[in-house]
């Protein structure tokens, strides 16, 4: 329908087709939110290390990271090459419409492929959120402030923070429908709050230097500074200031509270 990349290239405005004329277009304001956001909100993203964690052999990780890098690139080329090639033949769809102008396009067999798979790529996100979400309440909190619960209570506390989790979710996304902005906005946080915790203190790691009260001031700084940041509207975007902050905390409560060498 595009008449081949040729044609759509000749269509394209010639700004989208380079690396700096695109993240003109787009707002260099925007760009880098989405790289202070998403890559290290992805690699702080707790449903990743708790897949990679339930890996039984550890030789399997580095293959397992491997496919998935893999996959996510087709992924990116896939929709760069749709995108273009929608926007060539609706110049001025708006681009939240452009799946469902596609969907609208493909004969019936496809589209029911196409939606099928849409389906399943929601549940096993929603599934996979879902489980993070209450393995972080049940094992790393209350897990740790009382041991002692059995496992019929703490199967019977795993299926009721399912529901409630589910529940609160489904209000949210009938209340706030910008998917994209919660999307960008859970990554940052993500990113501010435990980017500098995990990574960092995985350099220091051998140096004795990184405290616990440390890990917590820096946890507690980048999800405020990120907070703030964003109600702020500073020109900076809030992902990178809460990372900046939670770094700075990092370092100072640390610094405070390490402990003498007698000790």
């Amino acid at each position: 329908m595009g008449g081949g990349w040729s044609n759509i290239k000749a269509n394209m405005d010639p700004a989208m087709l380079s690396m700096s004329g695109s993240i003109n277009k787009l707002g260099a304001g925007t760009a880098l939110l989405w790289v202070f956001s998403v890559l290290p909100g992805g690699v702080t993203n707790q449903i990743y290390f708790q897949r990679v964690c339930a890996i039984k052999e550890e030789k399997q990780i580095a293959k397992s990271l491997a496919i998935s890098a893999f996959l996510a690139f087709l992924a990116f080329v896939w929709a760069v090459y749709m995108g273009m090639s929608i926007s060539t033949l609706n110049p001025n769809l708006d681009q939240n419409s452009a799946t469902g102008w596609f969907m609208a396009q493909l004969p019936t067999p496809l589209l029911a492929g196409f939606a099928a798979l849409v389906f399943a790529t929601m549940m096993s996100t929603v599934s996979s959120g879902a489980q993070s979400v209450v393995v972080n309440i049940t094992r790393d909190i209350i897990g740790v402030l009382k041991p002692n619960v059995s496992s019929e209570r703490m199967l019977f506390l795993s299926r009721a923070l399912s529901l409630v989790t589910m529940a609160v979710a489904t209000v949210m996304c009938l209340v706030f429908t910008d998917t994209l902005t919660w999307l960008v906005a859970t990554y940052a946080f993500s990113a501010a709050t435990l980017a500098c915790p995990i990574y960092v203190g995985y350099l220091y790691r051998n140096k004795k230097f990184i405290t616990t009260p440390g890990l917590i001031a820096s946890m507690i700084g980048g999800c405020v500074g990120c907070a703030v940041a964003m109600v702020m509207e500073t020109t900076i975007n809030y992902a990178a200031i809460g990372i900046v902050v939670s770094f700075v905390a990092l370092m100072v409560v640390s610094a405070l509270t390490k402990p003498k060498k007698a000790e």
